[in-house]
């Protein structure tokens, strides 16, 4: 009986742990990081890659480590799986159904011109708001957080009755486009409106410009 506890004990001294094994196991765990940063749901190959390569060498060259190399690989699988329908869901919650999802930045880049072919439609764009002081029943929406062209511009209409309180954060605003009859009297305001708008918050960067953060708000 000792001298099995011995041999047994001497194998796993001298048996070599596979590294890729390891590596596997924490590309896994840290694959679930691509359900909040899309970009890094390509660890979840470096981890698939690395469980498989792994598991070969294990039966190979009989290293230790295989339910690590197992475990790895199936939690990278699973992430590499979850991620992008994870996102898609969260990328449908910003809009209602039978929404037009259109990108703001390149919509803003001629003069707003683009938004002449989708008035009278429900579109949804993705923008910061300007900051204003108190709840208001409309605002102004920009696609990039800067103020400062009118063509970066439109303005954002709630329902009777309803206002909302400025946030800093990323919007995703739905609505019906029309032009704005005022704007042909005074140039300074907004060419587009949004009417009857359902403010959601934005979930992903997708259809989102980055945020200029000395132009304005």
């Amino acid at each position: 009986m000792l001298e099995d506890l011995s041999l047994e004990a001497t194998e796993m001294i001298y048996s070599r742990l596979s590294s890729l094994a390891v590596v596997s196991a924490i590309c896994g765990i840290a694959s679930s990081l691509g359900l909040f940063v899309p970009e890094l749901a390509a660890i979840s190959l470096i981890g698939l890659a690395a469980g498989v390569v792994a598991l070969r060498s294990i039966r190979k060259y009989e290293f230790c480590g295989c339910r690590t190399a197992a475990f790895g690989t199936v939690l990278s699988l699973s992430f590499m799986a979850a991620t992008p329908v994870w996102h898609v869901a969260w990328f449908r919650s910003e809009a209602p159904p039978d929404y037009i999802r259109l990108d703001f930045a390149s919509l803003t880049k001629e003069n707003q011109r683009a938004f002449e072919a989708v008035v009278g439609e429900n579109i949804c764009l993705k923008g910061y708001a300007y900051p204003t002081r108190l709840p208001a029943n409309e605002f102004i929406l920009t696609s990039n957080g800067a103020s400062r062209s009118l063509d970066n511009l439109i303005l954002v209409q709630l329902p009777n009755r309803e206002s909302w309180g400025w946030q800093p954060d990323a919007l995703a605003v739905s609505g019906r486009l029309v032009v704005n009859p005022a704007a042909a009297a005074d140039p300074i305001l907004p060419r587009f409106i949004l009417t009857d708008s359902k403010i959601r918050q934005s979930c992903t960067r997708f259809q989102l410009a980055s945020r200029v953060t000395n132009e304005g708000c």
